[in-house]
């Protein structure tokens, strides 16, 4: 599962990398494997919090809230991320 808030920001990255075309090709492929979870007032109002707390950008701290409200672990290789409890951290 992945949020809503994951597709923009590889879409972002793609576009800043490669091409308009990569980018929706990215996107097409993240939902037809993914489960994509929308955000809500409960994940904002705790990304708020962790935003806050941790000094993390708001994408970040929305990916976090989503994956503790399913109880769900965050797969990345996002720096910011290394050393959280529930976190998979990747090369």
């Amino acid at each position: 599962m992945i949020s809503t808030i994951n597709i923009a920001e590889v879409c972002r990255w793609f576009l800043g990398s490669y091409t308009k075309a990569d980018a929706e090709e990215a996107e097409g492929v993240m939902k037809e494997v993914s489960l994509v979870l929308p955000v809500n007032e409960d994940i904002v109002v705790e990304a708020a919090k962790i935003k806050h707390r941790k000094g993390w950008g708001l994408g970040d701290s929305i990916i976090y809230a989503t994956a503790k409200q399913e109880q769900a672990k965050i797969v990345t290789e996002d720096p910011d991320f290394k050393g959280i409890k529930d976190v998979v951290f990747i090369r």
